[in-house]
């Protein structure tokens, strides 16, 4: 990818990028970008039935500085202006929701976070979101509160808010 596709990526969003790299199974990166200077890549073919065949693949062929033919990112998760967001993040949903409230953060926006994941151990950033962020995040581990209450988070966001949601298909 060329910087000038790098550049175009919005700031606090989740976008997608197909790649074209060996194994047809791979179905792309997710990029999270925090800031419109920086972006992280994760590859996201979780979904496809090879796809810890090609993640390897791309670990054993390709090196540091190597290029690969890519699209142009994807925005599907755009951060809609509001007066309050509700984030709700489930396991590694949490990714995309990390750059959003960096973003909505530096932007001073009303926020909240409820994550979700199967357990304490198991959920990347909890401590990390926490600290940051004291009084706005609630983290419960499913071992030990079980799933989030959907109906009652939404029986409690305020009228004129955003809800976001990231996480696995499954319950």
């Amino acid at each position: 990818m060329s910087p000038q596709t790098a550049a175009t990526c919005r700031a606090g969003s989740l976008e997608h990028i197909s790649n074209c790299i060996f194994t047809p199974a791979l179905g792309g990166s997710t990029r999270c970008a925090a800031s419109s200077a920086r972006a992280t890549h994760i590859p996201s073919a979780f979904y496809a039935s090879s796809a810890v065949a090609a993640i390897c693949e791309i670990h054993d062929r390709l090196d540091v500085g190597d290029e690969i033919d890519s699209s142009h990112p994807r925005n599907h998760f755009p951060l809609i202006p509001a007066a309050d967001y509700v984030l709700l993040a489930g396991g590694i949903g949490i990714t995309p929701i990390k750059a959003m409230i960096a973003q909505l953060h530096q932007r001073g926006a009303s926020w909240r976070l409820i994550y979700g994941g199967r357990s304490l151990s198991s959920m990347a950033f909890a401590e990390e979101l926490s600290t940051a962020y004291p009084g706005r995040v609630t983290v419960l581990p499913e071992d030990e509160h079980g799933l989030p209450d959907l109906r009652r988070i939404l029986a409690t966001m305020p009228p004129d808010s955003r809800l976001y949601c990231c996480g696995p298909a499954r319950c």
